[in-house]
């Protein structure tokens, strides 16, 4: 379901017609009528936004800062890797904020403790995923947020405080 979409032959908004208060109708479920299995199919097609559809969701950072850096060649060492692993994703994502750190790579999946690395080589993307999917963050870079579901991510700093 693109978010879009209307939830239902309920539904009342369309692209052409879109609802007034879109944003709240698309967070919390919909206000043109009420249905609990509209809300839910909302609140999955936006979990799948945020968190992806894998079990495992790598972030590239792909932008100038990152493309200087290297960041093409860890892309091409991930599709490698993860290329043919159905349950992993790899989304190329544009300046995360910290140029000096590139190539960024953030590792994460539903549930747990979403981690980043700076100064990535296509030679270190195998261990960075093996750690990671054993629930090791302590090379990370920084970490979003701690979950306590990773061995290390207590000494890791938290990414929005990184300056």
């Amino acid at each position: 379901m693109r978010l879009s979409d209307p939830c239902c032959n309920l539904c009342t908004h369309s692209e052409e017609t879109p609802c007034k208060d879109y944003i709240v109708c698309r967070a919390s479920g919909p206000l043109c009528h009420e249905d609990e299995a509209c809300r839910q199919k909302i609140k999955a097609a936006n979990d799948g936004i945020i968190n992806g559809c894998s079990d495992l969701v790598v972030k590239i950072g792909m932008s100038t800062c990152g493309l200087a850096a290297g960041s093409q060649a860890v892309y091409e060492a991930l599709s490698n890797q993860l290329g043919e692993d159905d349950h992993a994703e790899i989304i190329q994502v544009g300046c995360m904020g910290h140029c000096y750190a590139e190539p960024l790579m953030e590792v994460s999946s539903r549930g747990r403790t979403s981690a980043l690395y700076s100064n990535v080589k296509p030679a270190d993307v195998s261990q960075i995923i093996n750690k990671y999917r054993e629930g090791n963050v302590e090379e990370a870079f920084a970490v979003r947020e701690r979950k306590g579901t990773h061995k290390g991510e207590e000494g890791v700093p938290l990414f929005a405080e990184l300056t």
